[in-house]
């Protein structure tokens, strides 16, 4: 879901809405392009039993993505094209499409901040970009966001001991990317979804209980599969970045040049492999109660094809790849 800039402000709406009992709510993200557009029409359809407050978020919301949820409701029109202009209250993105079978929207993504650092240092963050998502017949759907950044000095340890998200940095300049894409496939039993975004599992304003929000967006893939009302299956497949040195890989070759300095050789290396797999199952005996049961495992080198299996125990597995 963080293909949106307000994705903080409608997870802390959603999560309200569990707690009183008004959304089936999971605290396991990233959420699909179409998800989205749902939960916010759910909220819409919820809108009384919200504080003043809420209910103009819930409003920003409804008004920002309405012609995403004319689509979800099957008001499907000949081909339409508009582009942002002043008199427009309605149309919020610079381009925007939508005709019997698609939905596409399209925007830029820039601005510029001041923040202090742990040692008090002023820093400013500018970033520039665009974000593009999609619907496409009643099951595709599609986002991605794509930021250039750069901070003054090291952005990494600007953000140490910090709130901030984890990054890797392309260049001693400052300079960094925030990448986040999704296409998914939903159906009324199936979502299965793959992408590169952030991985988010609990709940916590200052941090997530289960999965802590540090890490950056890591490739990965999922799925859920619906067997009744009450029972639902999850499970995710990640790729992590170790940042550690396989010295089986090592490669050096000679740099040739008149100048001594420059005379040096050029070492190449991979990083080892590392993987995340987490499976859960959902369970909600009645409208009150919502039971999560699961386990993960992190493991390195390469893919274990036990560990691909959503129904195996991943202990189990584990001790079968020990012999």
């Amino acid at each position: 879901m963080s293909w949106m800039g307000d994705d903080y402000e409608l997870t802390s709406l959603l999560k309200r809405a569990s707690i009183m009992g008004l959304s089936d709510y999971r605290s396991i993200m990233p959420m699909t392009f179409k998800e989205t557009l749902e939960a916010i029409k759910k909220l819409k359809l919820q809108g009384n039993s919200f504080t003043t407050i809420d209910r103009e978020k819930i409003d920003k919301f409804a008004q920002k993505y309405f012609a995403g949820e004319d689509y979800l409701q099957q008001k499907r029109e000949k081909e339409v094209h508009s582009f942002w202009t002043l008199s427009d209250v309605r149309n919020n993105f610079v381009y925007q499409t939508k005709d019997s079978l698609f939905y596409f929207i399209v925007d830029p993504v820039f601005g510029a901040s001041y923040f202090n650092t742990t040692q008090n240092e002023k820093i400013l963050h500018t970033w520039n970009g665009a974000m593009f998502s999609g619907l496409w017949g009643d099951h595709l759907s599609f986002s991605a966001k794509f930021v250039d950044n750069h901070e003054k000095k090291n952005p990494l340890k600007n953000r140490a001991f910090s709130r901030e998200r984890g990054i890797f940095v392309a260049t001693s300049m400052g300079d960094f990317s925030d990448v986040t894409a999704d296409i998914s496939y939903e159906n009324k039993f199936l979502n299965f979804s793959a992408g590169k975004d952030y991985l988010q599992i609990g709940s916590g304003n200052d941090g997530q209980i289960i999965f802590g929000d540090k890490p950056p967006t890591i490739p990965y893939f999922k799925y859920s599969l619906k067997f009744t009302d009450w029972m639902e299956l999850f499970y995710y497949f990640g790729f992590l970045k170790s940042g550690i040195v396989d010295s089986t890989s090592l490669r050096y070759s000679s740099i040739n040049s008149n100048d001594k300095k420059l005379a040096a050789y050029s070492r190449t290396y991979d990083d080892i492999s590392k993987y995340l797999a987490l499976h859960a199952i959902f369970l909600k005996p009645n409208e009150d109660l919502t039971l999560t049961l699961g386990e993960s495992i992190v493991f390195s080198d390469r893919i274990k094809y036990p560990f691909l299996i959503p129904i195996m125990f991943f202990r189990l597995a584990d001790h079968f790849d020990s012999y």
